[in-house]
């Protein structure tokens, strides 16, 4: 038996994944170039518009942002650490900026293992409705991505379900897969499935960051 877990605060409104946390349904997905940057902070502010602490109006309009708000921090800490225009993040950068900025209101929890060891926590975390940044790399490249849901097939795990911000905008709750329940042998075993459009590419999981609403 199949079954899909996916965030319960996500829904599908004129063919965009959006929170339904507040009055209105508001587009959660952002593609790197929307507000420029790297892909980890990308997947953090969806991660903050999922949890409703953030607007989609201070996304549109981050220049602008005050600094003495929990956003504002944030972005300052970003722009001090050169990590939201041009380089790439670490998930302990990013834990601390978040704790900074918005530790009153959300809690994280940093997993800094990787490959199957990573599995179960980025599972509990997705049932207990947080978002999770996940990295993911081969020899070719490294990457974030945002778990959001998973499948589950005769009670194992088979595809972990992710919001990809390099990826194409998507009328689904994700628009990126990572087949988990078939590993292949050796360091890149998991296929981020049609990544690569006719072929699947080979990763490992590593690292993983928890963003929950308190």
């Amino acid at each position: 038996m199949k079954q899909v877990k996916i965030i319960s605060s996500l829904d599908i409104n004129e063919g965009k994944v959006t929170t339904t946390l507040g009055d209105e349904y508001i587009p959660i997905f952002l593609k790197q170039g929307d507000v420029d940057g790297a892909c980890g902070p990308y997947c953090v502010f969806m991660a903050l518009l999922i949890s409703g602490e953030i607007s989609r109006e201070d996304i549109d309009d981050l220049w602008n942002i005050k600094l003495s708000t929990r956003l504002g921090k944030l972005v300052k800490g970003m722009r001090d650490h050169d990590t939201l225009f041009r380089s790439g993040t670490h998930i302990t950068e990013l834990n601390t900026l978040l704790n900074n900025s918005f530790g009153k209101v959300i809690k994280t929890d940093k997993n800094l293992n990787s490959g199957k060891s990573l599995i179960p926590f980025i599972i509990e975390g997705l049932q207990k409705d947080a978002p999770i940044v996940v990295g993911v790399k081969n020899r070719d490249m490294s990457h974030w991505l945002l778990a959001v849901g998973y499948e589950e097939v005769n009670d194992k795990i088979s595809k972990i379900f992710f919001l990809d911000p390099s990826g194409v905008n998507t009328s689904n709750y994700w628009n990126a897969a990572i087949d988990v329940i078939d590993p292949q042998s050796g360091i890149y075993p998991y296929a981020w499935i049609d990544h690569n459009e006719d072929t699947n590419e080979f990763i490992q999981l590593e690292e993983a960051l928890l963003i929950q609403k308190l």
